[in-house]
């Protein structure tokens, strides 16, 4: 049966389970046995009588051609006579693969041919021309044919399509039709791909230099590859790939447009001009690598990679996004920008923050991972060599015994100075005491018994503010007329140990940037400061009681004079006191000046140090205007996503610094107290940070704080839900009830 070819070009369908047969525009046809032949100089050179015998077949191709061109076109000629042929008008068909090559004179094919299978045009250096409306069932490949300028318009190709090393060609044609892929490569002439090219699969364009453009809206069923093409410099609009994109190793494309939408895979590694991606969101069905982006400094602010998100090497990335969710591995090795990971985010597999010398802490959602999701019995890594999380952190995590989570904290970490104090809820000064009065200046954290929470700040700041707390409790101090707290004026050996329990602790909160609130008056804050002038003429290592026994009428009367000025400063009060018994005299100064020297004694002993009255007051009370300092310190982040699903979220920060500006002073302690575990602000640059999440499966929780971090998140589903009964008091109860969920102290 003969075979028959259509004008209307659709690339040929081999059937299941039945090789012999074509589906064909639309019909079946009988195949016939398929062969090949080579059209080559050295196969032919030899045989001249043959190339006679075929002279019919192209006769007139044949003459038109010069010089030495005429051999290779019979050389030509009887490979297409061994291969089979048939001839349908101006038509002919090629029944076979047919590969051309060194052909060094060849300057073009005949036009109208039609190859049933693949065809090769291999180093015929002198090639202008392919022929018009050459069509290919199967593949073509053209290499090394350097004079060759252009491919027809009217050319079609079955399958795949490769032109290579061909230096002079610089158009690929509009009209120009491929059924698989396109691979343009090593064409240092070739400057655009133009719109109307029919592109069945995959576009590959690697290593042109000289190409600068690709046409808008253009749109590639499966993968789309920009490798070498530093002419580049941006995207077109309208980009579609329907799986995966690679632009590795570009020089010049700085951002991706707007509008690209791609089906899987994004591949940007070593992208050294890229900057970063102009978009609000941006959702990444397969993986997404951006390894060695050096220039990057941005990502979207709402991220989600459904699998490995690769970013080592990023050395400008400071920032991550808000809402951040990587379904694979997460690389962020060599970051050395990034000072804090996302307050909320989720990872399905390996974390490797290798190198991140910047980042300080690690979120609660990183602290409490747990396994990889489905993958029972499969150890989890997270690797934390050579960040800037603090040894004591690291040792931590490092002691922790889970069986599907390993933290790698590197070989070189130097041992641990800090010793891990066990507290229980309402006995923390007990516990902290146990072991500060043994070593005043150890480096300590806590940790809570029954609880597996990472100290980073929060959980030491909630447990010294529970112990001031109990410690204010104890008979230490009196109110006075004006409820201000004094000292009781109570002095024994066991009050002198209390009052260095209890300065022990104000000096670790002075270092623990946080607030306790003013219930220490500033008269406290200067007998404190005096006794920090003068506890240097005592011995540290001996009772202060048996020095003070020691001292004579005149060194007392010295310490009357510097504690309690007034009471000498008329003649009738030092004619008093000098009539007054040495015993008297002395139990009157010890009254005075035991307190102050005993606070001075423990405050020196944990690492306190003398500064300003005002200034050490501020370090351990906090601002005096809490209210001030909290709307300073105020920063509320919300996504674009969640301002178009809530109205309400676009006036969210103006409606919290409205009730922060009108909160009592209880609220604002509340407040503070959730946020960063302590009643108040301290640090020259305090934060207190509110995110927005949205989780309609628990509407029932509508905030959660994280005291490490100093942030509190707000669920606006939760939110949304409460406004029924009026949103400002549901926004108000969010922020001051005190019941949000405390996640990691």
């Amino acid at each position: 049966m003969p075979r028959v070819v259509r004008e209307r070009f659709d690339p040929p369908q081999p059937m299941p389970n039945e090789p012999d047969k074509l589906l064909y525009g639309g019909q079946e046809y009988k195949l016939m046995p398929r062969t090949s032949a080579q059209a080559t100089d050295m196969k032919y050179a030899t045989e001249s009588s043959r190339m006679n015998q075929d002279m019919d077949l192209l006769s007139d191709w044949i003459k038109a051609g010069k010089g030495g061109e005429v051999k290779d076109r019979k050389v030509f000629a009887q490979a297409v006579k061994d291969c089979g042929y048939e001839k349908q008008g101006d038509k002919i068909i090629i029944k076979g693969d047919l590969d051309v090559m060194g052909l060094s004179q060849l300057r073009s094919l005949p036009d109208n041919i039609i190859v049933d299978g693949c065809l090769k045009v291999i180093r015929c250096p002198n090639l202008r021309s392919v022929g018009e409306h050459l069509q290919t069932y199967g593949s073509a490949y053209i290499t090394n044919c350097q004079k060759l300028k252009e491919l027809p318009s009217t050319m079609k190709v079955g399958t795949s399509l490769t032109v290579t090393k061909c230096d002079s060609l610089d158009v690929i044609p509009s009209g120009l039709r491929v059924g698989a892929s396109l691979d343009l490569s090593y064409l240092i002439s070739l400057t655009s791909l133009p719109k109307g090219v029919y592109i069945g699969q995959d576009l590959s364009i690697l290593q042109c230099p000289a190409f600068s453009s690709l046409p808008e809206q253009l749109t590639i069923p499966r993968d789309l590859h920009l490798l070498g093409c530093n002419g580049i410099t941006q995207l077109p609009p309208g980009i579609k790939v329907g799986r995966n994109f690679s632009m590795k190793d570009s020089q010049s494309i700085k951002r991706l447009p707007l509008d690209i939408e791609v089906g899987r895979d994004i591949d940007m590694q070593n992208a050294r001009a890229f900057e970063g991606f102009s978009l609000a969101s941006l959702r990444v069905k397969g993986e997404l690598n951006i390894e060695g982006c050096i220039k990057l400094t941005d990502l979207p602010a709402a991220l989600e990679v459904d699998e490995d998100f690769l970013a080592s090497s990023c050395e400008l990335l400071a920032v991550l996004p808000n809402q951040f969710k990587v379904g694979g591995n997460l690389d962020l090795s060599d970051c050395v920008l990034i000072p804090a990971l996302p307050e909320t985010a989720e990872v399905g597999g390996h974390v490797d923050l290798t190198g991140c010398s910047q980042l300080r802490q690690l979120p609660e959602w990183l602290l409490g991972i747990g396994g990889v999701p489905g993958h029972f019995g499969l150890l989890r890594i997270i690797s934390l060599a050579g960040t800037g999380v603090s040894p004591d952190v690291l040792h931590q995590l490092d002691m922790l015994e889970q069986h599907d989570v390993h933290f790698d904290i590197g070989h070189d970490l130097p041992s641990s100075k800090a010793k891990a104090i066990e507290c229980r809820y309402g006995s923390e000064a007990e516990h902290i005491l146990k072991v500060l009065r043994d070593n005043p200046h150890k480096d300590v954290f806590i940790k809570y018994a029954g609880s597996a929470g990472i100290d980073q700040g929060g959980l030491s700041r909630q447990a010294f503010y529970k112990a001031y707390e109990q410690l204010l409790k104890k008979p230490l101090f009196r109110p006075t007329a004006d409820q201000s707290l004094m000292f009781i004026l109570n002095a024994d050996n066991g009050q002198e140990q209390a009052y260095q329990d209890f300065a022990m602790i104000l000096a670790r909160i002075s270092k623990l940037n946080m607030g306790v609130g003013q219930d220490l008056p500033h008269e406290f804050f200067v007998q404190l400061n005096i006794g920090l002038h003068e506890i240097k003429n005592f011995n540290k290592d001996e009772s202060l009681m048996g020095q003070l026994a020691a001292l004579d009428n005149k060194a007392l009367f010295k310490l009357l004079d510097i504690f309690a000025p007034e009471t000498l400063n008329t003649q009738d009060k030092k004619d008093y006191f000098k009539k007054l018994s040495l015993t008297d005299a002395r139990q009157y100064i010890y009254d005075l000046s035991l307190a102050p020297l005993a606070l001075a004694a423990g405050f020196l002993k944990a690492g306190g140090k003398a500064e300003a009255i005002d200034r050490t007051r501020e370090r351990i009370c906090g601002p005096a205007d809490l209210k001030k300092k909290a709307i300073e310190a105020l920063e509320v982040h919300v996504s674009r996503t969640h301002i178009d699903d809530y109205t309400f979220a676009k006036t969210l920060k103006a409606d919290i610094t409205k009730l922060l500006k009108h909160a009592s002073d209880q609220e604002l302690k509340a407040f503070c107290l959730e946020v960063t575990g302590a009643p108040s602000l301290c640090g020259k640059k305090p934060r207190l940070a509110i995110y927005t999440y949205d989780d309609v499966q628990t509407k029932d929780v509508m905030t959660r704080a994280h005291s490490c971090s100093r942030t509190m998140d707000i669920n606006l589903a939760s939110l949304a839900l409460a406004q029924k009964s009026g949103y400002t008091k549901a926004l108000k109860t969010a922020l001051f009830s005190g019941t949000a969920m405390f996640s990691d102290a």
